[in-house]
């Protein structure tokens, strides 16, 4: 067995699934992983939300992503 993980990796794992926990952020996530260059209008439009929400929900995904990619890279 293994060594357990470390404490950050846990921390960002939690992170990771609370915005995963989200449906919009989900479909977001999806919609963009079709088509990575949708303006945040196009998004609104597919996942049947305002823009402003749209915006808030990338924002807060690009935080996580942001710090995965520098914890991992």
């Amino acid at each position: 067995m293994g060594d357990p993980p470390s404490s950050e990796h846990v921390d960002l794992a939690v992170e990771v699934l609370r915005i995963l926990a989200d449906t919009t952020r989900v479909r977001i996530v999806l919609a963009l992983r079709d088509a990575p260059e949708l303006s945040v209008s196009a998004l609104a439009e597919l996942v049947d939300k305002k823009p402003s929400g749209v915006s808030q929900h990338l924002a807060r995904t690009r935080r996580c992503w942001a710090r995965s990619s520098c914890s991992t890279g």
